[in-house]
């Protein structure tokens, strides 16, 4: 028995209708009557679980489909689809791929192959399929939407705005294609034209959200805070949701926590956004109007307080004084912001514990600049005197040798991650941790919030935040006398620990052997002096950038190597360098490779120059432990002594200067006197087995002092206070740093 026309016409009009129940039913009813599988109907009965969100269902019928005609193309599509829809790219992809076999110039089916290469993050190659079908058909719908967005995600936006630009010109009549150029405008700092753009869609669609949104960040872009705020409150009232869809950080928050946005806030996004990519152009306006919103009481100011400005400002030429205001004001916004969890304050009875309980919360237990220098801390600790928890607030979709490691280091490893704040907290305090380090101050993926309810009796940040946190709840900052010399105390909101040599430790079981890379291998110039700065491009403001090009002027056989290739991050700088006279093709841009490759490349620089505002931190100490000098400036700022901690640690103050024309003198020395460069760098390479920098378990050593004084002070009923810690004096401890 077979199924009539009949019926498939019946299917056909429910679904049309949107009747997708009555089209299951009679799908299901059809196919009971059968004694053999018929392809179509099953591919219908996919086609309505589909629609009704059964997404397992509609993958079962869909295979079912095509064990009935392996060739089918349509049934092989609908099946790559419901794999697609069910996370398994690589089945969808194998899929797709058999789909191009069988019918090699259709254009829909390459699109939707260069949507599975992009789901296995093989972007550069869906790039290519793209490309290749819109030369075959410059107005296939999919590869018209996505090639741009792919290019965006890349951070090819300049790319991406070339291409949107001509999409929208193809398929004018596409949504899609007008809402992915207001993008690619405002990612690309065009505001006003980004504007007119939301103009032109919202009268074809007045009740877009997230058009109104992005409506918003233009005018925002363009300093017109208010109407920036009227777009945004109508794009809350069309969907309420719409800033957690913008904020996708904030979607772990209980509904009844509202989040604040307004047009100083968008604005202020803007220019940091702006500083990412090295665009100046509103640089001086941003800086003056931060400069007043300081002054002008920043507790009132909401565009001030959001934990994620406070890393921003490290990298911004704000003096220490008004740092402490401003993170006092943070500390204070999240104290108000945990406040909200109404959970009642712990209580802590005197902990009689043979062993020091430490817990350390942390989102970056992964391959991160923080487990970079801190992997080997977790499982050096003294286990007679201390047991150690991590609690992690970030998983990654990979899990990576970082993350394992620590994991199996220390002795109770929680996954937090997927946890509200206040239960994060329980779930410390139930441990009896006595000391709580947080690992992430206000940068990324951080639960500052955590922090703010006390679940431990001590509390201290450490290592992921070169600054301090101006909050009451945390006790001390455990630092060093380089971060934080004779003086400098009042820099910080904290009480102060300083430890003696340095509070980085680093994993000196990293690679630094002889590298087989070549200059080469990264259009390097094989004869030319190398410098070089791999600092993430928001640590580069104009004054260290105008510094560098004079170094290149008055060095003309050298070249300035840059993170960045193929990103607007080039096309700036380029621009700049040849504002300062200096020819684009100096700046030799190189991209961001794998650990394996990345540390042994810094072999094939000369010197490394630092950034000010914002040293480089966890990328120094890998350059140094490469073999590579570096020179920086011992800035008025913590956040600008980071490098300074190191090279001293290292025992090579010759490369810390005072300010900026001893930084350009000494990088132009160094350049033009080789005989002193190599003994320079020869005295590095011995440093980093002898000084006490790369001596992690030295370091170790100095932060369970740390510990004992700060949790015997506690035991003794005595509120926190600033101590140093006394160096140890063991000899064969300092003899080797493994």
């Amino acid at each position: 028995m077979s199924v009539s026309e009949e019926v498939y016409r019946k299917i056909q009009h429910y679904l049309q209708l949107a009747q997708y129940k009555e089209a299951e039913r009679t799908c299901l009813f059809e196919l009971g009557k059968l004694a053999e599988k018929d392809g179509y109907l099953l591919f219908l009965l996919g086609t309505t679980a589909r629609m009704l969100h059964k997404k397992q269902a509609a993958s079962v019928a869909f295979n079912a489909a095509l064990s009935t005609d392996q060739n089918n193309i349509d049934y092989l599509q609908a099946s790559a689809s419901a794999r697609e829809a069910l996370g398994d790219h690589e089945a969808a992809y194998r899929l797709m791929a058999r789909v191009i076999e069988l019918a090699p110039h259709d254009v829909n089916a390459r699109a939707n192959l260069a949507v599975a290469l992009d789901r296995l993050n093989r972007g550069e190659e869906a790039l290519d399929v793209y490309a290749a079908v819109l030369q075959l058909d410059a107005r296939q719908r999919t590869a018209n939407l996505n090639y741009g967005t792919l290019l965006y995600r890349m951070g090819r936006k300049r790319e991406a705005l070339v291409h949107n630009r001509q999409a929208h010109v193809r398929l004018p009549e596409v949504f899609g294609t007008l809402y992915n150029l207001v993008d690619t405008l405002i990612a690309n700092f065009e505001y006003q034209e980004a504007l007119d753009y939301c103009e032109e869609g919202l009268i074809q669609r007045p009740r877009h959200a997230h058009l109104m949104m992005k409506k918003g960040i233009a005018l925002g872009g363009l300093s017109r805070r208010q109407e920036s705020l009227a777009a945004l409150s109508s794009a809350r009232i069309m969907q309420p949701g719409v800033i957690r869809d913008y904020l996708p950080e904030t979607r772990h928050l209980p509904a009844s926590i509202s989040i604040y946005l307004d047009g100083e806030i968008l604005e202020y996004e803007a220019r940091y956004t702006e500083q990412t990519s090295c665009y100046w152009q509103y640089r001086g306006d941003y800086l003056q109007k931060l400069h007043h919103a300081i002054q002008d009481k920043p507790y009132r100011n909401r565009a001030l307080s959001g934990i994620e400005n406070a890393f921003r400002l490290l990298s911004l030429d704000i003096p220490a004084v008004d740092r402490l205001k401003l993170m006092r004001n943070t500390g204070s916004v999240v104290s108000d912001f945990a406040w909200r969890y109404a959970l009642e304050p712990f209580q802590f009875h005197r902990a009689d514990h043979v062993v020091i309980r430490i817990g350390y919360l942390s989102p970056d237990f992964r391959e991160h600049a923080t487990a970079i220098l801190g992997r080997q801390i977790y499982g050096t600790h003294d286990r007679s005197r201390f047991k150690i928890y991590g609690y992690s607030l970030y998983n990654a979709k990979q899990t990576d040798r970082y993350r394992t490691e620590i994991e199996n280091t220390v002795d109770v490893f929680r996954d937090v991650s997927a946890m509200h704040a206040a239960d994060i907290a329980k779930l410390i305090h139930a441990d009896e941790v006595d000391i709580l380090i947080d690992l992430a101050g206000y940068s990324a993926f951080c639960r500052t919030e955590v922090m703010a309810m006390r679940p431990a009796p001590v509390q201290m940040q450490y290592l992921g935040f070169p600054g301090t946190m101006g909050a009451d709840f945390i006790d001390y900052a455990l630092i060093d006398k380089t971060i934080c010399p004779d003086g400098k105390q009042q820099e910080w909101h904290e009480q102060v620990i300083r430890l003696p040599h340095t509070l980085y430790p680093y994993d000196n079981e990293a690679n630094n052997a002889p590298t087989k890379l070549t200059r080469t291998d990264f259009n390097l110039p094989e004869d030319a002096f190398v410098f070089c700065c791999l600092n993430n491009s928001y640590k580069i403001e104009p004054q260290i950038f105008e510094c560098w090009m004079r170094i290149l002027k008055a060095v003309p056989n050298s070249v300035l190597w840059l993170l960045g290739k193929g990103l607007d991050v080039q096309d700036n700088l380029e621009r700049e360098a040849e504002m300062c006279d200096v020819d684009k093709s100096r700046l030799v841009f190189t991209g961001r490779v794998s650990l394996e490759q990345h540390l042994p490349r810094y072999q094939l620089a000369d010197l490394f120059l630092d950034t000010y505002w914002h040293n480089a931190h966890t990328t120094a100490a890998e350059a140094l432990w490469q073999g590579l000098p570096l020179l920086t400036i011992h800035g008025e700022v913590a956040s600008a002594r980071g490098s300074s901690i190191i090279l001293h640690a290292l025992e090579m103050p010759e490369l810390v200067t005072r300010d900026f024309d001893e930084y350009e003198h000494l990088a132009v020395h160094y350049a033009t006197h080789p005989a002193e460069y190599a003994a320079m760098r020869e005295k590095l390479r011995a440093k980093r087995y002898t000084a006490p920098m790369y001596n992690t378990k030295l370091t170790v050593k100095h932060i369970e002092r740390a510990y004992r004084m700060a949790w015997e002070r506690h035991q003794a009923g005595m509120p926190p206070a600033a101590f140093d810690v006394p160096e140890i004096d063991d000899l064969e401890l300092r003899k080797s740093i493994h």
